[in-house]
């Protein structure tokens, strides 16, 4: 049995990769379990996209900072892994145990010196320093197969030695052919910022670009923090939708043109920017961390800053809608290329093959 440990149970980046992770394991193995908080999305969407075929089995949260962490946050996981340690029967039942984000790795660290499986430790975040020199620990355990890193900036920032398996696009899109957003009769310029709502994804960059510019912008994710400034501001033309896994649905639905990702993190990846091309929108990404090559592979738009972006934004309203059209199909057609699904697939089914051929 392959067993998957999810640090959330919400839908975001991480579990939209896990879902992709598991759609590969079954063509491995049909016994494939996920271990993942209850109370989120996480469950209804295994439940209804595998049939019942995966069992979902609940755990406690590891409920530790954003960002640099404290000794409060050692003492949470050192309190946490005593918690964790009930588990310890369901982990030794299994054949390999996918550790699927950090947040989880040093429990695991130290369970695995008990339960003796062979461990895989998936990578999508680029951490701090503390997280860092763990990850690199975890490299010399006995237990650990193989750390994934997600890109290679992620694996050039992380210093150890790792597997890289570039993110792509859900399964699902393959399915979804381009669709003109530009064409019929002067349709609302629209724009939207996916993610979760946080100082570090700039959604007030793109808030403070658009200020005077003929645009609607959606911000479409969860807000954790309900005072987080820029959303206090009177502004008729920023709209807050709802999160949702159903990014093509929101995107037709709400008529997206623009895709922005205009993140001030080094970003590990960047899922919404090429969810974004998939769903036919031209998109605009800030150039931090692995956005600059996705930027570089697909065409998307580069504005490093808010000046940039409203400058882009406005050149993009004034231009003919058949360029439009044109730029976004381009954007599409690079990224159905590099990002394909089925690419994913058959990395992640080596992975698991070699880990099961191993003695």
């Amino acid at each position: 049995m392959i067993l998957f440990l999810d640090q959330y149970g919400g839908i975001g980046g991480g579990q939209t990769v896990l879902l992709s992770l598991v759609t590969a394991a079954l063509s491995v193995d049909p016994h494939v379990a996920v271990l993942a908080p209850s109370g989120g999305d996480l469950q209804k969407e295994l439940k209804e996209r595998f049939e019942n075929k995966v069992d979902f089995i609940p755990c406690e949260e590891l409920i530790t900072s954003n960002g640099k962490k404290g000794w409060t946050d050692v003492a949470a996981t050192i309190r946490y892994t005593f918690r964790f340690a009930r588990n310890l029967p369901l982990l030794r039942t299994c054949d390999i145990v996918y550790v699927n984000g950090a947040r989880h790795l040093p429990v695991i660290m130290l369970l695995s010196l008990l339960f003796r499986r062979k461990t895989i430790y998936h990578i999508h975040t680029d951490y701090g320093r503390l997280e860092k020199l763990i990850i690199r620990a975890a490299q010399y355990f006995p237990s650990t197969w193989a750390i994934v890193c997600n890109s290679k900036f992620t694996a050039g920032r992380l210093g150890a030695r790792c597997r890289i398996i570039e993110n792509a696009l859900d399964g699902r899109f393959l399915k979804i052919a381009f669709v003109d957003r530009f064409s019929g009769e002067a349709p609302e310029v629209t724009a939207a910022v996916i993610g979760t709502i946080a100082s570090h994804k700039g959604q007030d960059i793109a808030m403070a670009a658009v200020t005077n510019l003929p645009l609607a912008l959606h911000l479409i994710g969860p807000r954790p923090d309900e005072n987080y400034p820029p959303l206090n501001r009177n502004q008729n033309n920023v709209f807050i939708e709802s999160p949702s896994s159903n990014i093509v649905g929101i995107f037709d639905r709400l008529k997206i043109q623009f895709n922005l990702v205009p993140s001030r993190c080094e970003e590990a990846f960047g899922l919404t920017a090429i969810e974004g091309m998939a769903c036919s929108a031209v998109t605009i990404v800030s150039g931090k961390g692995e956005l600059a090559e996705i930027a570089r592979r697909t065409g998307a738009l580069v504005a490093e800053d808010q000046i940039a972006l409203t400058n882009v934004l406005a050149n993009l309203i004034d231009m003919p809608r058949h360029r439009l059209t044109s730029l976004a199909k381009a954007q599409y057609e690079a990224t159905m290329k590099f990002y394909n699904p089925e690419r994913f697939r058959a990395d992640v089914e080596k992975l698991l093959t070699q880990a099961y051929a191993a003695t």
